[in-house]
């Protein structure tokens, strides 16, 4: 079987963009003003501004999870990417209402992990042996939540691997 991509809803990071926009035009501002006589730190300001602007701001419009014969891999950007192998995921649920929070971020006392871009209809997988996710500060979890546009595509292509949804009923 080829590889799938599977869609996250991108329109989550429009706001996210804007906001980074502004405050590295400020920040740039800032530093012209304190440092106008320095082109040098002036240029590392904008070179470093740029970079952030590109991996936080731009980078998620550009990525997408994929489900491959042997392992999923979830992206949200360039700065987080989480391989799980189907051989580890125990059981896959569709989850109705997830936390209010979206983005990537974990329990800091649990042990679950979360790669969301909106707050209802998330994919949980259980994890038979607890994973590391080197992007996520080394954390490692039992539970991952994500979302995809795709879901009934994922749903489909995991049944046919043996992995059936536990709550089929959710499953539309």
């Amino acid at each position: 079987m080829a590889n799938v991509d599977l869609r996250y809803r991108k329109t989550t990071f429009f706001s996210t963009l804007v906001l980074l926009c502004i405050a590295l035009t400020f920040l740039n501002i800032f530093f012209g003003l304190t440092f106008f006589k320095d082109p040098v730190i002036l240029m590392v300001a904008i070179l470093a501004s740029a970079a952030l602007l590109i991996i936080i701001g731009v980078s998620p419009f550009l990525t997408h999870h994929t489900l491959s014969d042997a392992d999923i891999r979830l992206r949200q950007g360039w700065y987080f990417r989480a391989i799980i192998p189907l051989s580890n995921i125990e059981r896959i649920q569709v989850v109705e209402r997830g936390p209010m929070r979206t983005g990537v971020f974990f329990e800091v006392v649990g042990k679950a992990l979360y790669v969301t871009t909106q707050r209802t209809d998330l994919i949980l997988l259980s994890l038979k042996q607890p994973q590391r996710f080197g992007f996520a500060w080394g954390k490692r979890a039992v539970r991952v939540y994500f979302d995809t546009l795709d879901k009934n595509v994922l749903l489909r292509r995991l049944a046919e691997k043996a992995l059936t949804p536990s709550n089929q009923d959710l499953w539309s």
